[in-house]
């Protein structure tokens, strides 16, 4: 049998199954609440955001992580 490594228990829990996890508990609870989770969308994306996507994403500085708290301004 493989032993799991320690170092896998320092990983938090996936964020939207954490909320998933609190959302069916306050159902059950009988709370009466609105889930701004993340969402299934019901139309495609406007075609001029798709090209801003686009053209942004063939910039080489949109090519690294955001590294501050609050993202760049």
């Amino acid at each position: 049998m493989v032993q799991r490594a320690a170092r896998l228990d320092a990983i938090p829990p996936y964020l939207f199954g954490e909320i998933a996890r609190l959302k069916a508990e306050a159902i059950r609870q009988g709370r009466d609440l609105i889930d701004l989770g993340i969402g299934d969308p019901d139309q495609p994306t406007p075609p001029d955001i798709v090209e801003a996507l686009s053209r942004e994403a063939r910039h080489p500085a949109t090519h690294r992580y955001d590294e501050s708290p609050a993202g760049d301004p």
